[in-house]
């Protein structure tokens, strides 16, 4: 299985819009230190950037792809 998430990366999300981003990791492996391995991050290149983080807005996965709704005006998509 895969466990989805997001989380803001920078200051604070309850008083200010803030950059986000979108991780998933693999929760079939629980590495050293109770740790899960990650699997994709979207900050890591500049194509898959998430934009602004929406509080309470939940990673959906549908038809092997990921939605996730944003403060950017947008809805991001990732996957093939």
């Amino acid at each position: 299985g895969v466990v989805w998430g997001v989380y803001p990366t920078a200051g604070n999300a309850n008083s200010m819009v803030v950059h986000g981003a979108l991780v998933a990791y693999d929760a079939t492996r629980v590495l050293i230190g109770g740790r899960l391995r990650e699997l994709f991050h979207s900050d890591d290149k500049p194509a898959d950037d998430m934009g602004n983080f929406a509080k309470y807005s939940t990673p959906i996965v549908a038809n092997g792809k990921v939605y996730v709704g944003t403060f950017s005006n947008k809805v991001v998509q990732y996957g093939l």
